[in-house]
């Protein structure tokens, strides 16, 4: 009998945390690449918010590299609740390439074509100055 009533309380709670999953399903969110490459010496990493009046920019910074060959690309960008979250990854150069020995700062810009109420990088950084 207790193991009934256990499967019952486990199930209820399955049951729960399913709907609350769907309740948040995340959208796709449109966004486009407004300046990639380096955007002004910003040392550590970080991410900064515009907020328009129809959009959001957002610019992620990588941070002070000690070679060319590092880039910042955005691989997608979605929203839950208001909350929208650009998902990134800072690319390396290849281990033995030949690159400019010269301090870089790489960073991207990307406009976000809808409200967000919060903005979110994923891996996550601080946040930098907001304008």
């Amino acid at each position: 009998m207790e193991a009934r009533i256990r499967f019952a309380i486990l199930a209820a709670a399955a049951l729960v945390a399913a709907a609350g999953v769907r309740a948040q399903q995340s959208e796709r969110v449109e966004w486009k690449v407004v300046d990639g490459g380096s955007s002004g010496k910003v040392s550590k990493p970080q991410y900064r918010v515009k907020q328009e009046k129809e959009s959001t920019v957002v610019t992620i910074f990588a941070g002070r590299k000690p070679t060319a060959g590092f880039s910042v690309v955005v691989t997608g960008a979605d929203r839950v609740q208001g909350v929208c979250t650009i998902r990134y990854r800072v690319d390396a150069p290849e281990p033995r390439a030949m690159v400019a020995q010269v301090v870089t700062y790489p960073a991207v810009t990307v406009r976000v074509a809808a409200a967000c109420q919060e903005v979110r990088v994923d891996p996550p950084l601080p946040r930098g100055i907001t304008e």
